[in-house]
């Protein structure tokens, strides 16, 4: 090899080496990734962007760090300037005390301050492009908008697409002990009474989300959530505190175990997963499918589904909006990414694995609004089907999990009666419904047959005495 050549296979190894050390300098400076705080239930988290975006975007209402503009536009946007108003409105000191209300408010912004470093933690991303004053400056003017809407606010002040945005959307929050501070704020309470502040600002809240459930036909508890001993991290989390069925989740299931030489080892063997039949399904298979009006006692809510007698499965009405929808998708986003592992259930994501495969096809769709167990505005019963399809889009329930489906039972039960527990007792009822459903086909079918019988036989005579009178004249 000529010199040149050396020359060049020199600088191209230098070339690969130098870029060996940017790998490895830029390996070695990624900043590690953000400890979960393992005392937060549930962190305010990112819906996932392999997703249909519309139904975990805010319309109208930002609220927290995932959806701010650019601080240099926010001046110039029409609810920016609304949560300003808001806020001024709240102070305490006298509208021609100037001096007083400067100082009143730098005061809160000194207290949001002090809580943002708590505040951080309740999300799974660190927002590091936003400063600490930055930060500050959002839970203050979000802070005191959410505070004047579901602390201060009559009941006359409900508008559903504010609502929409600051309770059902999961990326759409701030965590709710801000609230708490800014009561602690314009009260002039003292740290020491904490607890007595977290059950007055939890209970003005959890009052006005008991409204829009009741409103909705989602849930008829009349219970708060101050009694509970996990207290709401934002409001989406406080709804669906609300959404927990009153049936017990079902067992763990016990897996067989082998026998090891060096002791006892236990084998995981597969589960198979659940897979509703339809409504039309089930009708077909004599199962009756009927509405279950809640009394906020047996049934609080939607999930309350029960099966009741031999062959009757009770479900709460749902009503199919977008409004719908959308809390259904959150809520399901929230249990899958949100909720920390030792607190982690999948009620939401169960029951609409549940309504969604119930309500397979347009037919279904139909049975169940005659039944009253769905109701709907939407264009068409397939629009109604097609919307429940994409509640559990891409979520897995783990089937060992006891808080993974507490509507299994249920499920169980139905296939047994369906498909029998070997001794071929379902699958005949099964078959005498199809041949019932088939025998009324067949009847209608028959009386049609007889019915055109007995027009034919009838024309044909009066055809026959027609040509006889006319042959009579002729001859005449």
């Amino acid at each position: 090899m000529d010199a040149q050549g050396q020359r060049c296979g020199a600088e191209a190894e230098a070339a690969l080496d130098d870029e060996n050390e940017s790998l490895i300098t830029e390996i070695l400076t990624i900043p590690l990734p953000k400890p979960v705080d393992t005392s937060v239930p549930c962190l305010i988290s990112w819906a996932g962007d392999d997703i249909d975006r519309g139904d975990y975007e805010p319309g109208l209402v930002r609220i927290g760090p995932f959806h701010r503009q650019d601080p240099t536009q926010q001046s110039a946007d029409w609810m920016e300037q609304q949560k300003k108003q808001v806020l001024r409105g709240l102070l305490v000191s006298r509208e021609e005390d100037e001096a007083g209300r400067r100082e009143e408010l730098r005061s809160y912004l000194e207290a949001m301050e002090r809580v943002e470093p708590d505040a951080r933690r309740c999300y799974n991303r660190t927002f590091s492009w936003m400063s600490s004053k930055e930060f500050a400056r959002m839970l203050l003017l979000d802070g005191f908008f959410l505070y004047s809407r579901f602390v201060v606010a009559g009941a006359g002040d409900d508008d559903i697409a504010v609502d929409r945005d600051v309770v059902f959307l999961l990326e759409n929050q701030i965590p709710f002990f801000v609230l708490e501070e800014i009561h602690r704020l314009l009260t002039r309470r003292r740290r020491s009474e904490k607890v007595l502040l977290a059950v007055v600002v939890l209970d003005k809240v959890a009052g006005r989300v008991e409204q829009l459930l009741r409103r909705n036909g989602y849930s008829n508890s009349a219970a708060t959530s101050s009694s509970s001993p996990t207290p709401p991290c934002h409001l989406l989390h406080l709804l669906y505190m609300h959404l927990s069925p009153t049936t017990c989740a079902p067992k763990r299931i016990e897996l067989p175990q082998v026998q090891h030489n060096n002791g006892e080892y236990r084998i995981r063997v597969p589960v198979p997963q659940v897979r509703w039949r339809t409504a039309t399904q089930y009708a077909a298979a004599g199962v009756r499918l009927v509405k279950r009006n809640l009394d906020g006692e047996k049934a609080r809510s939607i999930l309350d589904v029960e099966l009741t007698g031999e062959d009757t499965l009770q479900v709460p009405c749902l009503t199919v909006d977008s409004n719908t929808l959308r809390m259904l998708r959150n809520m399901v986003a929230m249990e899958q990414k949100s909720l920390q592992k030792d607190r982690r259930t999948s009620h939401v994501t169960a029951y609409c694995l549940f309504i969604s495969q119930l309500a397979t096809t347009e037919e279904d769709v139909a049975l169940l609004v005659s039944n009253g167990v769905i109701v709907h505005l939407l264009h068409s019963d397939d629009d109604v089907a097609a919307g429940l399809a994409g509640l559990c889009d891409g979520v897995v329930i783990d089937a060992y999990d006891p808080d993974g489906n507490y509507l299994r039972p249920k499920y169980e039960a139905l296939e047994r009666l369906i498909s029998g527990d070997g001794s071929g007792g379902g699958r005949r009822k099964y078959s005498m419904a199809r041949l019932r459903r088939h025998g009324k086909r067949s009847n209608c079918l028959m009386a049609l047959m007889v019915m055109a019988a007995v027009f034919l036989f009838l024309w044909t005579a009066q055809q026959s005495v027609f040509a006889a009178l006319r042959a009579g004249k002729g001859r005449c």
